[in-house]
This record gives C-alpha cells, sequence and structure tokens, in this order.
C-alpha cells in the first residue's frame, strides 16, 4: 500500500477514474432522480420521455417558425435554406414538421399522423410594411406641411415626405408623400416525433435510455451506490498518498506549496465565480456547461491533492498569508509596546506619580467642562480606576514589606514574585530577591572557606608531621647507638631525605603563597609549546618508564606559539607530569595532545587514577588536596594548586575533569 502512494501511475490513474466516477454518479442521479420524480418509474419512463420530447418539439417548432416566417416574407437566403434542410432532413433527424395557413392549405409537411408520439403547435403572426399609395397636398407654408406630415404619422407609415415644387413666390406650394402598408401573414407550425424512432441523434439515445433506466430502476441504484463507494475511495486514496514521492519518505508538497493555502483557495474561489458567470452570459449554454463543468472537476481534483499534502506538513499554517500578516502586526505591536515600556521604566517612579497626577486631573478638567452625565461619567471612572491603581500599590507594598520582614529573620530562601507586582515596584522585588540569593551565597562561600581552612591546617600538620616524627625519631635512634653504630649510615640517609622533603613542602608552599597572591613576576615572551612539552618529556623521561606509563602524543600540524613565560610554563608541566608519575595507574597510557585554535593554545593531559577519585574536580586544584584520601603518597598536595595559580598568572586558564577514574587536564594559553 505504502508503494501504491508513491506511484505516480496510479495517483494519475485515481485521478481520472476519480472525474469519470463523479460525472457518472451525478449523471446518473439526475436521471433516477428524475425518473422517480416525474412518475417514470411506474410507466417505464413513457410519460417522463414524453414530457422531454414534448420540450424537444417545442423549441424545434419554434425555430422552424422563425425560418419559415423569414420565408414567407421573402427575408431567407439561399445559404439559410440548405442549412434548414440538412438540420431538418428525414434521414438526419426524427423531427418531423408541418407549415399550415389559416385557410388549412399546407406550405410543407413531412408527419405521418398514424405515427405520431407526441407534437406540439405553435401559431405565427408575421408583419410587414410595403409601399402603398402616393398623396399630393397644396400647402401654404412650410409650418402647414409640417402639420400634414405629422397627421399622416398618426394615421400610419410615411415611407417618404418632400416638397416637389420649393419656389415659395408660387403659393400654395407641393407636397408629396408616401405612404406604407402592413401586410400580415399567419401560418402555424406543428412539430412532431414519430413512435418510431431512427438511431441518428440525441432523441433515440434519450428515449432508449430513459426507458432502459426505469426498467431496471434499483439495478441502476445499486450501480449508483457502488460508484459513490467509489469515489470515497478514490478521494481517500488521494488524500493518503498526497505529498509522497517516489524514494522518498518524508512528504513533500508540488510546486503550487509555495503558494499561500489562503490566496489558493481565493483563486478557487474566483475560478467558481467566473464557472457561474459564463454559465449565466454563454450564448451556448450546453457547450458552456460541459466545458466549465470539466475545468472545474479538473481543478476540484487538483485541489484535493495540493491541500491534502499541505496539511500533512507540520506548521502547514504558517505558510497562509493571514498567518504571516498577523505574525508581522504581532512582532510589530510587541516590539512598540517593549519600546513603550522599556522608556517607562527609565523613568522614576517620582516621575511616574506626577505624570498618572497630571494625567488624572486633565480628565477631571474635561469632566468638569463637559456635560452634567458625560462628567459625571469621567469623573466617576477616574476615581475608581484610582482607587484599583492605589489598592494594587498598597498590597504590593506589603509584599514587599513580609519578603524583606522574613529575610531579616535568616529566611534568606523567601522570595518574591517580581511578575506579580505593579511594574514599578519589579525593580524592589528584583533587589529583595537578590539580597536573599547573595546572602545565601555569601553564606555557602563562608561555610566552604571555613571547611578548607580547617581541611589546611589538618593537612598541613598531618603532612609536616610525617617527617619531622620521621627525624625525631631517627635523630634518638642515633643518638642511642652513636655514630659508630653500623646502622649509623642507614639512619642519616632516611634522615636526609625526610628532611628534604620537609624542604619540598616548605618550597611548594612558599610557591603556592607567592602564585595564589602574584607575587611573581612574570616575563611573557613567544614560546613555542610543542618544544617546550617535548623538553619537559624529555626531562621526565625515567620516571615515566619508573611509573611504566606509556606517552600517546597528539600534536596538530600547526605551529603552537603562546604568549607565556617559559619557566612558568615549564613548572607547569613539572607539576602535571609529576601528579601523573605519582597517582597514575602503573601499565597505562598518558594521552598528551596539543592543538591550536583561534585564541587559545591547548594542551591536555589524559591519565587513569590508580584509585578510585572520590573527589570533585574543583576541590583537587585547593591547597593541600591530594586524589588518595589516605595521604600515604608523597607530595604536597600542591601542585595542581600551584598550576593553577601559574596558569591565571599568564592569563590562561586551567580545568580539572574527572570521568570516574579518568583524570583530565586542560591548560589552555593565550595564542600569539
Amino acid at each position: 500500500m505504502k508503494g501504491l502512494k508513491k506511484s505516480g501511475f496510479m495517483k494519475a490513474f485515481a485521478a481520472v477514474l476519480l472525474f469519470v466516477s463523479v460525472v457518472a454518479s451525478a449523471v446518473l442521479s439526475l436521471l433516477l432522480f428524475a425518473i422517480y420524480e416525474y412518475g417514470g418509474l411506474y410507466d417505464g419512463g413513457l410519460n417522463m420521455v414524453k414530457n422531454i420530447l414534448s420540450d424537444i418539439c417545442y423549441y424545434n417548432a419554434d425555430a422552424i417558425g422563425e425560418y419559415y416566417g423569414s420565408k414567407l416574407m421573402g427575408y431567407t437566403s439561399e445559404a439559410a435554406d440548405i442549412t434548414f434542410a440538412a438540420k431538418f432532413d428525414t434521414d438526419k433527424t426524427n423531427v418531423r414538421f408541418s407549415v399550415l395557413a389559416p385557410d388549412g392549405s399546407v406550405y410543407f409537411s413531412n408527419i405521418d399522423e398514424n405515427e405520431v408520439f407526441v407534437s406540439s403547435t405553435i401559431s405565427r403572426d408575421i408583419s410587414r410594411i410595403v409601399q402603398g399609395d402616393k398623396v399630393d397636398k397644396l400647402c401654404s407654408s412650410y409650418e402647414a406641411a409640417h402639420e400634414y406630415y405629422n397627421e399622416l404619422l398618426n394615421e400610419g407609415h410615411v415611407l417618404s415626405f418632400e416638397i416637389t415644387e420649393t419656389d415659395i413666390s408660387k403659393l400654395p406650394f407641393k407636397a408629396t408623400a408616401v405612404l406604407g402598408v402592413t401586410v400580415h401573414k399567419d401560418f402555424c407550425v406543428v412539430a412532431a416525433i414519430p413512435s418510431t424512432l431512427q438511431p441518428v441523434d440525441g432523441i433515440y439515445l434519450i428515449f432508449n435510455t430513459v426507458t432502459f433506466v426505469a426498467q431496471y430502476f434499483y439495478v441502476f441504484i445499486g450501480v449508483l451506490c457502488a460508484v459513490l463507494l467509489l469515489v470515497v475511495l478514490l478521494v481517500v486514496f488521494i488524500i493518503s498518498s498526497a505529498g509522497y514521492k517516489p524514494n522518498e519518505e518524508a512528504v513533500r508538497p508540488g510546486f503550487f506549496a509555495r503558494m499561500p493555502l489562503d490566496i489558493y483557495c481565493a483563486i478557487i474561489l474566483l475560478i467558481a465565480n467566473a464557472y457561474v458567470w459564463v454559465l449565466d452570459t454563454s450564448r451556448h449554454e450546453l457547450v458552456a456547461f460541459l466545458i466549465s463543468t470539466v475545468v472545474a472537476l479538473v481543478l476540484l481534483i487538483g485541489s484535493l491533492f495540493s491541500i491534502s499534502a499541505r496539511l500533512k506538513v507540520k506548521g502547514w499554517y504558517k505558510n497562509l498569508l493571514v498567518f504571516r500578516i498577523i505574525g508581522y502586526l504581532y512582532r510589530l505591536l510587541k516590539k512598540y509596546i517593549t519600546a513603550v515600556f522599556s522608556v517607562l521604566s527609565r523613568i522614576g517612579l517620582f516621575w511616574k506619580t506626577c505624570v498618572y497626577l497630571v494625567l488624572q486631573y486633565v480628565l477631571c478638567f474635561i469632566g468638569a467642562m463637559a456635560g452634567r452625565e458625560e462628567g459625571v461619567m469621567i469623573v466617576s471612572t477616574v476615581l475608581i480606576i484610582n482607587a484599583l491603581v492605589l489598592i494594587k500599590f498598597v498590597l504590593d507594598l506589603r509584599k514587599l514589606e513580609a519578603c524583606g520582614k522574613e529575610i531579616a529573620s535568616g529566611n534568606i530562601q523567601s522570595k518574591i514574585d517580581s511578575t506579580a507586582v505593579l511594574p514599578s515596584l519589579r525593580v524592589h522585588a528584583a533587589s529583595l530577591n537578590g539580597i536573599g540569593g547573595g546572602l545565601e551565597e555569601a553564606l555557602e562561600k563562608s561555610i566552604k572557606s571555613e571547611r578548607m581552612k580547617s581541611e589546611l591546617i589538618t593537612n598541613v600538620s598531618h603532612d609536616i608531621k610525617t617527617p619531622l616524627t620521621s627525624i625525631v625519631n631517627y635523630v634518638g635512634l642515633l643518638k642511642k647507638e652513636g655514630l659508630d653504630s653500623e646502622n649509623a649510615q642507614g639512619y642519616v640517609e632516611v634522615l636526609e631525605k625526610q628532611s628534604m622533603r620537609l624542604k619540598k613542602m616548605t618550597e611548594d608552599l612558599m610557591e603556592a603563597s607567592k602564585a595564589a597572591s602574584g607575587n611573581i613576576s612574570v616575563n611573557t615572551e613567544l614560546i613555542d609549546v610543542g618544544i617546550a612539552l617535548e623538553q619537559a618529556l624529555g626531562e621526565y623521561r625515567e620516571k615515566l618508564d619508573e611509573a611504566e606509563l606509556d606517552v600517546v602524543k597528539q600534536i596538530g600540524a600547526d605551529e603552537c606559539n603562546a604568549s607565556a613565560d617559559g619557566k612558568l610554563l615549564w613548572r607547569i608541566f613539572d607539576n602535571i607530569l609529576g601528579n601523573a608519575c605519582k597517582y597514575a595507574m602503573r601499565k597505562t597510557r598518558l594521552y598528551i595532545s596539543l592543538q591550536a585554535n583561534e585564541e587559545t593554545v591547548d594542551i591536555v593531559f589524559k591519565n587513569v587514577s590508580a584509585t578510585p577519585l572520590n573527589i570533585d574536580a574543583d576541590e583537587l586544584t585547593e591547597r593541600f588536596v591530594r586524589g588518595d584520601g589516605s595521604r600515604n603518597t608523597e607530595g604536597s598536595g600542591l601542585g595542581l594548586s600551584i598550576a593553577k595559580s601559574l596558569t591565571e598568572l599568564q592569563k590562561g586558564s586551567f580545568n580539572v575533569n574527572i570521568d570516574g577514574d579518568l583524570f583530565k587536564v586542560t591548560v589552555s594559553l593565550k595564542k600569539a
């Protein structure tokens, strides 16, 4: 079925079949209705045929009378005689006729009175003016001649009137008039149709069709129902298949879909009006009816395809010209209303109040100057509006007051709907909401700061206590066993290692403090980040091998020149690579990518953590925070914090992302 909907041949076949079915159902419906209405159902259609053929006889008798009237008066031409003879040739038509004089004499007749089925008679009276007597009259003056001419007109027709002697010196002079005489011709035309018809014209077809349909009336009722069902099925198929094209899944309307639907419907209505006008004004009614009906049906079927396809497209109404006009007017009105409210929002409450009072005074003044009834109505309206605005203003002030009390009592979550108050008070409502939000944000920052301070003290105490405890313990062992003991050398190495660790921690702490406070000189220059990265990787080759990390580099083809400080950039790489060597899972890969963008140079480090990262990414860049919560690994927890501060000192950004055990650091520097 889906394939049939996309078949152009099936759509064309359905359209043609629908056209034929509509015409057939219309003709059959009219014929069956006429047979039922005029009683043809009960007499085999004979009475209905007689009525139809009687009308045909009448129209033919009228046409024959016009021709013979002209012929008897001598007005016809040879061509008209040939045309008439060909039209009423007994071998070409079933119409027979007689032309009779008033006295019963026959001008012409081809009717066999014994075989007449129906007939129609028309009497014709034709008159003609011919030349009559010539009358002369002596007139004493031109006025007398004019009066004589008017007398002749009142009596009958005057074909000509002239003054034969124009010498006015000889009075009276003579005027000659030629009078017209009316000649009448009366005759009768009888048109008839015989009971035995020849298969030569439409009369034969009408007789047989009507009688046949009347005989099988109920059978044709069933045929009509079947045809109407076919029309319904074809319409459903056309509606469902409209818009589908071969090898395409989506509905795509045709060429006329570009035209707005309301314009399209208006054009169809204009064509329908033109159809009615053609039928009303055409001289050849039958031809005009047939041609106009064919055009109307073709347009109707085409419109069924086009409109059905349009309605299947989502948002079809947006193509309406009315929708576009309304949308344009809405946007235009919204633009001007927004502009007005924007201007009003810039005016302070004091000036708004002044304008309102002036406007109120002007309206009251107009009411006072108007008539009694009009003035009372205007003033009453102003007072009612003033009371409503004042009540609304007071209620909104109470809302603001209640919200302010809630915030003052410590409920910083209290909010007020700024859209529910007057526009002039929305700024105050937004300010109250902002106070609550600001207090909440400040409280969160304060709690976080206190927590970080507590953790900082705990972490610093733990990290310093560990090497100090080792130093104190091994110093005690040296005192106890003496420097000559065989374990003395091992004790000294432990003391050296713990002292260096304490020194490193102190240096990192100092560096982190300077970096966070910005107390480090930054000398930016053009740095090839790719070369700097290769140098850092070269320095860390042994440590990376010890950590069993396989470095995978992805460096873009473009030159990656950044504006940075070389020493600080090395320190950033040092901290990140050192962090990877300490906390990355053994026998995994360390991915390093370098890419130059339009404004920045991005260096991305990715590795898999050896321990679960149950910590927020932002907290890893805080001071004395490590990836392992047990703090058993070496390090101060300052590496990422220092790297972030040094990156920001160079106008760059430092971001840490955690996805499960995947640890990702992105360093973005300003492109040179």
